[in-house]
Formats: structure tokens, sequence, C-alpha cells
């Protein structure tokens, strides 16, 4: 009996590997830098979109509220997506009215 769930353990692990490794090749085909999401939710809109880069803005850490200027690039203790091997923070915006200067 012991033997017959050994069996069955092994096969349940082979066949989650199995998938793991399917899906593992599927997304490393699709590219890395493929984009997750569209540029823009309405199509038509998405030749107005302008982008900025914040290079070395950290991602994760600690935020001190009470200084803002301590999480200006991101939280302390944080990691960059450039240390990660991936370029630098990308934002997205699409400017409406005429900009006017104080």
């Amino acid at each position: 009996m012991a033997s017959t769930w050994k069996k069955r353990g092994c096969l349940g692990c082979i066949a989650v590997l199995g998938i793991l490794l399917l899906s593992t090749v599927g997304w490393a085909t699709t590219g890395l830098d493929a984009p997750i999401t569209r540029s823009a939710e309405i199509a038509s809109l998405a030749h107005l979109k302008k982008y900025y880069k914040i290079p070395n803005f950290k991602i994760g850490g600690e935020y001190d509220l009470d200084d803002p200027a301590s999480f200006a690039s991101g939280g302390n203790g944080g990691v960059t997506l450039e240390s990660l091997g991936h370029g630098s923070l990308r934002i997205g915006y699409i400017a409406l009215g005429t900009l006017k200067k104080d």
C-alpha cells in the first residue's frame, strides 16, 4: 500500500514539474521585454501618451512619512529595477488642456 502512495506522489510531482516547465517555456517565448498591458485603454488615444523615466527608483523598503525627502526616490532599503536586470521605472501620462507656467 505504501508503494502505491509513493508511485502516486511521484507521478504528481512529475505532473506539477511538467506544468511548470510548459508555463515557463510559454512565458519565455513571449519575450521578457514584451509589454504586459496596452499602452492606453482607449487605442485611439495611445498616440497622445507621453513617457518619462525615473532612474534608480527603489521599490519596497520602508517609508518615513514624517520626512518626504527620505522617500523621494523610493523606500529606504528598497531595490531598484536596474538591480533586478530591468530598465528604469517608466511613467506614462496623457496631458490635457493648455500648459501655463506660473
